[in-house]
């Protein structure tokens, strides 16, 4: 892994400015967990979800970074936890989802209170420990996905949205951004 928790937080910093709130950071991890998730229910092969689960976890690692938590640490916490073997992507996914619900939930109820953090903490470990599953049933390495998609994120061209946070320019398609 050449990038680190740090260095993509820094990053979205000096591009997207500073994140309006660690919920807002977590609804923005959201939203990458949506279109993981239409993606595997297209597909459950879906070449398209390693970047898709690399783009939640670099929101993951600013929101980390800004709780003061590592979601390396994190992860290795819960890495007891027990993974069927039999899990397909969409379940992996699924799990994923279920963590991230968790997460907000935890900052929807005291963004920046040390219980909520600690708790959060645990819910965003959760949500890495599923996208590396779901990798692993493609082949893929989270890891290797994140440090493959900054280096595309960084030649991007951005258009920010006010709160911290950004929605990349495709030359070809017109500017989107949710509202």
């Amino acid at each position: 892994m050449t990038e680190t928790q740090s260095t993509i937080s820094e990053w979205a910093e000096a591009t997207f400015g500073p994140a309006g709130s660690n919920l807002r950071c977590a609804t923005r991890a959201n939203e990458e967990m949506a279109e993981l998730l239409r993606e595997l229910a297209l597909d459950d092969r879906s070449p398209k979800a390693p970047d898709e689960a690399a783009d939640i976890a670099i929101v993951l690692c600013r929101l980390a970074q800004r709780m003061k938590f590592s979601l390396t640490d994190e992860t290795a916490k819960r890495s007891y936890e027990f993974f069927p073997r039999r899990t397909s992507g969409v379940s992996a996914a699924i799990s994923a989802n279920r963590e991230m619900g968790r997460l907000l939930s935890r900052l929807e109820i005291e963004d920046d209170h040390p219980q909520a953090a600690q708790q959060a903490a645990h819910a965003a470990g959760g949500v890495i420990l599923w996208l590396v599953r779901l990798l692993q049933i493609s082949g893929s390495d989270l890891w290797q996905e994140v440090d493959r998609k900054m280096a595309i994120n960084r030649a991007r061209t951005w258009h920010l949205d006010g709160s911290g946070h950004g929605y990349h320019i495709d030359s070809t398609q017109p500017c989107e951004v949710p509202k």
